[in-house]
């Protein structure tokens, strides 16, 4: 019996379905309201990778994942993607900042600040988007700039940004080994000791941060603080969900907090951890040799192994991201064995993927030399 065959025609060569974007098929159409976003580093305010999108997995062997559209940078990167209504934001270490039209995936802006580093993530708050170097804010709207924020000599802003409906971040003065966690710019000094993490946790406890000492939660209110003695690992990953903080311990353990001022272990251990990563009623864990999920309570769900080190990026309802080296691997969050990887080509070989998007109709991808990837999920196989 001859072997079934599946031909997928080049990308390039490809019609655009009208009056639907390029890439989209009727049938998959998801319809385009155009409201104001909001847009943080890591999916939510919980740092979670959550990103609320009803873009589907391709399911099956009609359709699959394919790249629309690559543009080279020619710099590079740090942080995460961010996105409004109409652009998607990539800021660079050397101090630039790029608006991608959604539609065309052109450049349709990009903000040139030779003096300012951007190597952690702000955030977009109705489509005005606030970037952070590592000394000031830049607010962004309508493709205007200005700077509102600046650092005193000797601090700096050492975290992403995060939101709620206030602005926070954290500063570190390392010569004092001073931290200051910032609410709508103002300060207040919590903890003096090693630099803080990559951002400060906003939970219904309150203000979370994790630093190689101590768990620390800071009221919200009149910010009153609890602290717990802990022993992070040398990543601060934690984010939370099921009502419980979630953090890494002693490099390869999942401890909590749960409001009841107690830290506990969950009974996850997982070496190598690079990443976490929650949904529903599980968290997802990237290590050195793939990417395992388990429940709350540390039963193993489901267990990927790879030839190399699986970094969660991004997930949503249908769709779970995995950075791996230049590759994105993206599998069905309904049905976790199914899954696709789409190489991103870079013009200078290897190049890392750093950063996932789930947008409504694509999912964006951003490599640490600067190659940005539009990927859609209706390229159609046709079986002969």
């Amino acid at each position: 019996m001859p072997e079934k065959i599946v031909i997928s025609f080049d990308d390039d060569e490809e019609e655009p379905l009208k009056p639907f974007p390029q890439g989209i098929s009727e049938p998959e159409k998801i319809a385009e309201e155009i409201h104001p976003l909001n847009s943080l580093p890591k999916g939510t305010k919980y740092l979670d990778c959550y990103y609320d999108s009803p873009l589907k997995y391709p399911s099956g062997i009609d359709k699959s994942f394919y790249i629309h559209k690559t543009i080279s940078l020619k710099d590079t990167f740090t942080n995460t993607l961010l996105e409004t209504s109409s652009h998607i934001i990539a800021s660079s270490a050397s101090g630039s900042i790029f608006f991608i039209n959604k539609k065309t995936g052109n450049i349709d802006e990009r903000f040139n600040y030779k003096e300012q580093k951007f190597e952690k993530t702000g955030v977009v708050i109705s489509d005005e988007v606030y970037i952070n170097s590592t000394d000031k804010i830049y607010k962004i709207s309508n493709l205007k700039s200005e700077e509102i924020y600046f650092t005193e000599k000797g601090t700096y802003i050492w975290t992403d940004l995060n939101y709620e409906d206030k602005l926070v971040f954290l500063e570190y003065n390392p010569d004092e080994g001073k931290i200051i966690l910032n609410v709508s710019f103002k300060k207040i000094e919590i903890v003096s000791g090693s630099a803080p993490p990559g951002s400060v946790l906003i939970s219904p406890y309150g203000y979370c941060i994790v630093t190689d000492k101590e768990f620390l939660l800071i009221d919200k209110k009149d910010f009153s603080r609890k602290s717990f003695p802990t022993f992070p690992s040398e990543e601060k990953y934690f984010l939370f969900n099921a009502q419980k903080i979630f953090f890494i311990q002693n490099n390869d353990e999942i401890y909590y907090y749960d409001n009841e001022n107690k830290i506990r272990y969950s009974g996850i251990r997982n070496k190598f951890l690079n990443s976490l990563a929650s949904f529903g009623q599980n968290i997802f864990l990237g290590n050195l040799f793939g990417w395992d999920a388990y429940t709350f309570t540390g039963n193993l769900v489901s267990s990927h192994r790879e030839n190399s080190p699986c970094e969660i990026l991004a997930l949503s309802d249908n769709i779970i991201c995995i950075g791996m080296d230049n590759d994105l691997l993206l599998h069905n969050m309904n049905k976790l064995s199914e899954a696709e990887t789409v190489f991103i080509k870079s013009e200078n070989g290897f190049d890392k993927v750093i950063s996932a998007l789930i947008s409504r109709n694509a999912i964006y991808a951003l490599t640490k030399n600067g190659t940005f990837a539009e990927i859609y999920n209706s390229k159609l196989n046709i079986k002969i």
